[in-house]
């Protein structure tokens, strides 16, 4: 991939609130750590990680 492509994929991650970047960072931590497991449950995990950024 060029530059221009991963710049244009980026874009709205850079530019998203510091909340969502934490978010999305987390869950590819997560999915990183489980990619090798055969069967991955990675729904409650992700939940947490919404739960714990997002303050209401």
């Amino acid at each position: 991939m060029n530059k221009e492509i991963l710049n244009k994929i980026n874009e709205p991650i850079k530019k998203a609130p510091t909340e969502i970047k934490n978010i999305i960072l987390r869950v590819l931590e997560i999915e990183r750590a489980k990619i090798y497991q055969n069967r991955p449950r990675l729904t409650e995990d992700i939940v947490d990680i919404i739960k714990g950024e997002i303050h209401e």
